[in-house]
This record gives structure tokens, sequence and C-alpha cells, in this order.
């Protein structure tokens, strides 16, 4: 019998007000069929226990089911449980005050967009169900209320000023926004979204609102949050209203992740094992290669720029590969990077691993982690420069990759890459876009010739007849 009463849960909320009234109704039509008199109810009872057989016990137990059945459908009200969350994932508490279900509405389309970003884990209470472990486990807070005369509810306010004088909850560097419904076009909406975004302010937290791009023009715009209308002009949450709501999820779990991940990353000083391949000052450590033609180039297409190392080769399209080249070599490592592009740059780039320049071609062969500006799809993915024919070893496309340039966000790219054994695993922005088995590929005859593949030094690559403009920092390498 519960498997058919659970699915009806999602038809059949019913506020607690409209439960209270169906059962005083019911009590009302019994007392009346049962007449005025103070026994009418026990010849009412009799009477159906005549007609029908069945025992009175049988009858209560009827009205008993119909009532729990109410009390379950109304526990839709109740957001479900959040899934369990999975290693390294973020977290975004969605925490809302809802009486007639509008924001609860706005609540669930805010959860959705937090969901279409991979690895973000959303967490959907009402902020009288919050507690201090919810606060502290969520890299991201959406806070959502109605408006009642232009401003927050009371029992609203009184639990957000609790978790300061009571919880003493740090909000710190935590990732913040903001919705609100209200009765009209001028009801008061966005001065609850920017009263919520306040708090969060005067507690240390981050805040965005949701993301819109014109694709026609390119250009890009927020808003300081979501809202819907839900008075009598304009009843009920649109799906214009909904879409807000999604993009303030979607913006706000993609922020705490990216934060997510530094946090993961960590104090790069502190981060054991880990050895800087870049000092921020001077190349060393680091040597250019490529064929004679180019060596004026070369001087001025790799140097240091603002603590970051910065590949430039805009205005000269007529060169061979310009490669900054590590003097040491590596074979099993975990290597750590940050990248920042410009939008509208046409050249490409990439890492080497285990590879080694051919003064004689001008190649450096070995595998390669793609940095493709105008194809962002494949940046991260593994290409084979040599031995052997140049070809894909792993481009497969992967939903959630995300690559940003330097007018998005803080306009940095994470890369991680893992060489142990024949195994290649490359990490963007927290989103695994190779996960590669080199056995008999990378280690073949010609490899081993060459003595790449499984071991040999790093490079950063300028692509052959390519205008590039590409920042590197925060490079690291941890020998395993």
């Amino acid at each position: 019998m519960l498997r058919a009463i659970a699915p009806m849960r999602c038809h059949l909320a019913l506020p607690l007000n409209v439960l209270a009234s169906v059962t005083a109704t019911f009590v009302e039509q019994w007392t009346h069929l049962a007449g005025p008199d103070s026994g009418g109810g026990v010849h009412l009872r009799d009477h159906c226990h005549r007609q029908t057989g069945i025992p009175n016990c049988a009858v209560a137990l009827a009205i008993l089911c119909s009532f729990v059945m109410l009390l379950m459908a109304r526990g839709d009200e109740t957001p479900p449980l959040a899934k369990p969350a999975e290693n390294g994932s973020a977290h975004v508490l969605v925490a809302y005050h809802s009486r007639t279900g509008n924001t609860e509405q706005m609540a669930r389309g805010v959860v959705e967009g937090i969901r279409s970003v991979p690895g973000v884990v959303a967490v959907l209470k009402k902020v009288s169900e919050v507690s201090k472990e919810d606060l502290q486990a969520a890299e991201g807070i959406i806070l959502g209320c109605p408006t009642y005369f232009a401003n927050i509810p009371g029992e609203m306010k009184t639990i957000l000023d609790d978790w300061n004088w009571k919880l003493k909850v740090d909000f710190t560097d935590k990732v913040g926004g903001a919705f609100a419904t209200a009765g009209g076009q001028v009801g008061g909406q966005e001065h609850v979204v920017v009263s919520l975004l306040l708090f969060m302010l005067h507690n240390r937290m981050v805040v965005a609102g949701p993301l819109y791009r014109n694709e026609k023009t390119g250009s890009a715009w927020a808003e300081s949050g979501a809202a819907a209308i839900t008075g009598p002009l304009d009843p009920g949450v649109g799906e214009g209203e909904l879409d807000g709501a999604r993009r303030l999820g979607e913006r706000v779990a993609r922020l705490a992740r990216k934060l997510k991940s530094a946090a993961a990353v960590g104090d790069r000083a502190n981060e054991s094992g880990f050895v800087p391949l870049f000092n921020g000052q001077t190349l060393d450590g680091w040597t250019i290669n490529c064929l004679p033609k180019d060596k004026e180039l070369a001087a001025t297409a790799w140097t240091v720029d603002q603590g970051t190392i910065l590949a430039n080769t805009i205005g000269h399209k007529e060169h061979f590969y310009i490669m900054l080249v590590t003097t040491k070599e590596y074979d099993d490592f975990v290597l750590r990077l940050r990248l920042q592009v410009e939008r509208g740059i046409t050249g490409n780039s990439g890492i080497q691993i285990r590879s080694r320049y051919n003064a004689q071609t001008g190649w450096m062969e070995g595998p390669q982690i793609d940095i493709n500006p105008p194809g962002p799809e494949l940046t991260g993915k593994l290409w084979n420069e040599g031995p052997g024919p140049h070809r894909w070893l792993s481009n497969e496309t992967i939903k959630g990759q995300e690559f940003y340039y330097a007018d998005q966000g803080d306009g940095w790219n994470d890369l991680e890459i893992t060489a142990q054994g024949m195994k290649i695993r490359s990490v963007l922005n927290g989103v695994t876009v190779v996960d590669y088995d080199g056995a008999g590929v990378l280690d073949d005859e010609l490899h081993q010739q060459l003595k790449v593949g499984t071991q040999g030094m790093i490079g950063l690559q300028i692509h052959s007849n390519d205008e590039l403009k590409l920042r590197f920092k925060d490079i690291r390498i941890k020998p395993l």
C-alpha cells in the first residue's frame, strides 16, 4: 500500500490550514448527518454497520487512513533530503521561508540550476530547519523569502540574527545569493534581495547574482538576484521567473565549485610534496627551444610579466613551434597550474609531458594536454605529438566541462595533470576530462626508442603559425 501512496505526495501537497479545513468540514458533515441530538452519531455508526456489514473499527480505520494520506501529501512541503555528497564536492545550501508555496517553488528552481553543475551538491531546507552543521558544511548559501510590506518576514530576520548571535557561524568567503517573491511589480522584492545580500556582505561572504548573455552581441550582465511576482494580478511562478532562479543557482554553484577547487589546492606554499616550477620572477629552470629561424622572435615570445609566464606572438604568425621546456626530466608526477587567455585569441597551445624536443624537426615529441582557446571544449584533452602519427588519444565530449576566458569569473583556469605508470589523467576546473591508459601506445617501440611517453621534460607550447597570447602561473609539481 505504501508503494501506491508514495507517488501521490508530489500531487497532493496541502498546506496545514487546508488540511485543518478539510478535517473540520468532515466533522461538520458527520455531525449534520448524525442529527442534532447527542446520540445521533452513535445511531449513524450503527446504521452504517447494519447496512454495509463493516465493523465500526473498520470505518474508523478508513477515516484514519484518509487522514494519514493527507498528512503524507502535505509532506511534500518538506524538501527531500539531499543525496550524500561525493568526495570533493562543493555544497550549496538553499534555505527558504515559504507559507503559500511560491517561494518554495523558486527555491526548487534554484536547486535545478545548482544540480546542472557537475561536482556540486544541492541541499534544500526550510530556513527554520537549517542547523549550524548545514551552514558550516556549505561553500555556498542561497537565501529566499516572500516580501512582507516591502521587507523581510520577521521570522526570517530572527533566524538570520540567531545564526550570528546564537550559532556564531563563520560565513567568511562562502558564496551567497538571494531570491524573493512579492505580490506586485513594485512589491519590494528587490529591497528584500538586497537586504539578504547585505546580511551576507556584513558576514564576509562573496555574493553573486544570475548571469545573462546576449548571444548576438556578446554582451553579458548580472542581476542582484532572482524574483517572482505572485500576487492576484500575476499568480504563481512563471517559467521566466524560474529561469532566473535556475541561473542564480547555477552561478553560485559554479563559483562555489571554483572556490572549493582552490581550497582543495590549498595554500600553495603548504602543499605537501609539491615544488614550484616557476618562481614568479624569472625563467630559471626553463629553456626556450625552437628552429634557428625563430630565435629572434623566441626571445620575446616567452617572458615573465606581472608574476606570470606570458606567451605572446600577437602580430607574428610566420613561425614554427616555440617551446618553453623544463631543464629537468620527470616520469610519474602530479602537475598543477593556472592558465588564462583572452577572448578572441585564435592561436593554439598545449602542455607537453614526458616529452623531448627534436632539434632537427622542430617538434617536441610525446603526449600533450591540449589548450585550445578557439575550441575550448578541447582544452585538457590528450594529443599524441609523436613519434608516429599525430592524433587524438582522448578527446571525448565531457558533460559539464568548462573553460573560462579572462573576462569570466577571476579569469583563470585550474589544470591538474597526473601521469603515473601508463595512466594519464587531466582535471580542468574540477572536472575530469581525460582518464587514459596508454599501455601499448605510449610505451611502444617508437616511444621507447626516443625515451618519451613514460619519461621526459615538461614543455609549454606556442603552436606553429599561430598568434597566441596566453598566461601561466602557480606552476608546481609533485613527483610520485
